[in-house]
């Protein structure tokens, strides 16, 4: 029988152990929050308005210590909206942000851990269509640069009263818009009736270019012309000045062929004749 009791002793011995280990652990007046966290310390679902830091602290036993990270942090919301022209928008918008320390405390009780699923998402449609509602697609794209400031100070406001101050918006960022399909089978369009008005554009240039061309070389050859007859007219015109009597005379004996007229005419002038 002796074993029957040493077994009885082991198993009240480790029952006791496992008792006083549940309760060191329930009231084990030590916490750690990691770095990069706030500790939120709630006893019996009352928040302690002054959050733990980061480190070793002591709570009060039964406390539950909740971490709040107050890095900064990435969320990603989906955007669908209308355009003023009414176009469908679809986008993606990043938001980096941060919980404040000295609010994570008043963050948790007011809104709780899950404050992205509940603030972010909403904000978000809110402030996406309300800023899209005032540019047209086409604007949306060529000024977005614009349209993305608008946005991202809106959400901010949004956030900041949502959050109680709770919540730090540091950037937001939008990824490219997406359209609908009637919208961009109207951009393609509009690309290939740029590209045809273009070509023609180029096409009339380069005629009116050729046209210029063929006209200065008209004109070049007219000019060479004209300059061709000047220059042949003041030739025979310094020609005539030239002629003297003398050449004439000269001219006619070399052409004459010896034979004395058959008729004169009174006062014709007699051929010379040649003496042998």
């Amino acid at each position: 029988m002796e074993p029957v009791v040493d077994n009885r002793k082991w198993a009240v011995r480790s029952v006791i152990g496992l008792v006083a280990a549940i309760a060191l652990w329930i009231l084990w007046p030590l916490a750690v929050v990691p770095a990069g966290h706030m500790g939120v310390v709630t006893l019996f679902g009352k928040v302690d308005p002054v959050p733990l830091k980061p480190g070793l602290s002591v709570v009060v036993p039964l406390s539950r210590v909740h971490h709040i990270n107050v890095q900064i942090l990435k969320h990603d919301s989906k955007g669908d909206a209308a355009s003023k022209d009414l176009q469908s928008v679809h986008t993606t918008i990043t938001a980096n942000f941060n919980v404040l320390a000295s609010e994570s405390a008043k963050l948790y009780s007011e809104i709780g851990m899950n404050y992205e699923d509940k603030l972010f998402d909403g904000a978000v449609q809110e402030t996406f269509k309300a800023i899209t509602a005032n540019y047209t697609a086409e604007e949306l794209i060529k000024k977005r640069e614009q349209v993305t400031g608008e946005i991202t100070q809106l959400f901010k406001e949004k956030i900041t009263s949502l959050s109680g101050g709770s919540i730090k918006i540091d950037a937001v960022f939008i990824k490219n818009f997406q359209f609908g399909n009637a919208f961009n089978k109207a951009i393609e369009e509009k690309q290939v009736a740029e590209q045809t008005a273009l070509k023609a554009s180029r096409d009339l240039e380069r005629i009116k270019i050729e046209a210029d061309q063929a006209r200065a070389t008209a004109q070049g050859k007219a000019d060479a012309t004209i300059m061709e007859a000047k220059a042949t007219a003041e030739a025979f015109r310094l020609k005539s000045q030239q002629i003297t009597e003398n050449m004439i005379r000269m001219a006619a004996i070399e052409h004459w062929d010896g034979k004395l007229p058959t008729y004169m005419g009174a006062g014709a002038p007699v051929p010379f004749i040649s003496v042998k």
